[in-house]
């Protein structure tokens, strides 16, 4: 294991402290024992290659702090001298600051001699003494413990309500890349990508009327709701105004999740009989005429296409190859 301690007074008069000295002979390590500011930060900039770290540097108080960064897995010890206006809390206090994972607190015994308290990050004693081999000791066995921690990562995913919304932007994006102009709206009835919002099946997220879709957010998708066989919605902005068509289209297809509108058309796609504005619920059988399986793409004659999928990876398999037609339907 490669250790390193660091102590004595760093600056324009640099001094060595007796502590580390003596605290140094338990260890096979490197010892600095004061020096530079120039020199503490060279060696502050070599800190990841330890597994333990005793940090005991003391530096003027004019002095900004050293910022220390230790590899994963290894263990940092600071110290804390501890005097009337400083008191145990201090102590663990830095413990946090230095991102470190115990406290040496430093204080005069009665007979003026140190005593040395090592406390680790929940305030926990694991020795008190005025003997550097016992504080040696208990170093040693507090670092193994700490590194026999088991423990399970965690992985950082994308809101999926996020993914839904970047789909949507590839979309605007291939339409502009045509010089076509990208309206609609865009719907989901996943309520599990808004966990706080879970509620019934009868819910789904719509986006908000009058919204550029191009720079849409997950806040501005909008939680609407079926009570008493009316939609209801939450908030100050309204959904947008084909919601009541895709609310019809998720009851009756309940395998689909996910559904995009736009303005514009796609090429080889089949496209509804009759002519019907946004909102407009005749345009709901029609629809429902030529939906087949869990994803797909429509057109909706003189108004636009529809995507639906069941999911974001079969949405994302539609996105990725669609081509826009601009001859009106």
């Amino acid at each position: 294991m490669k250790t390193i301690i660091v102590g004595g007074f760093w600056g324009d008069t640099p001094k060595q402290s007796s502590v580390i000295n003596k605290l140094s002979k338990y260890f096979e390590c490197e010892v600095y024992n004061g020096g530079s500011m120039a020199e503490l930060k060279e060696i502050a900039s070599t800190i990841a290659r330890y597994d333990m770290i005793i940090w005991m540097a003391d530096i003027a108080n004019e002095e900004d702090d050293i910022k220390i960064v230790k590899k994963l897995g290894a263990v940092l010890f600071v110290s804390k001298v501890l005097r009337p206006e400083r008191n145990r809390i201090d102590a663990v206090t830095r413990i946090f600051k230095f991102g470190g994972n115990a406290v040496l607190a430093i204080n005069k015994s009665k007979d003026n001699n140190f005593m040395f308290e090592l406390i680790d990050a929940l305030d926990n004693t694991w020795v008190k003494s005025i003997d550097l081999k016992e504080i040696a000791l208990e170093i040693n066995a507090l670092t193994v413990w700490t590194k026999d921690a088991k423990r399970s990562g965690t992985l950082k995913i994308k809101n999926p309500m996020e993914t839904f919304i970047d789909l949507n932007r590839r979309v605007a994006d291939k339409s502009a890349k045509q010089n076509i102009r990208y309206f609609g709206n865009l719907s989901t009835r996943c309520t599990k990508m808004m966990p706080s919002f879970r509620t019934t099946h009868d819910s789904c997220f719509v986006s908000a009327r009058n919204t550029d879709k191009n720079s849409l957010e997950p806040d501005d998708m909008i939680q609407v709701t079926t009570v008493n066989d009316r939609l209801r919605y939450f908030g100050e902005r309204k959904p947008s105004v084909d919601t009541p068509v895709q609310m019809a289209l998720y009851e009756a297809l309940p395998e689909v999740n996910y559904f995009i509108h736009g303005h514009t058309f796609i090429e080889n796609a089949p496209t509804t009989e009759h002519y019907y504005p946004c909102g407009d619920l005749r345009e709901v059988p029609e629809i429902l005429k030529l939906i087949s399986g869990k994803k797909g793409v429509i057109n909706l004659k003189m108004h636009g296409f529809l995507l639906y999928s069941d999911t974001l990876e079969n949405m994302e398999a539609i996105i990725d190859n669609l081509t826009f037609d601009v001859k009106e339907l």
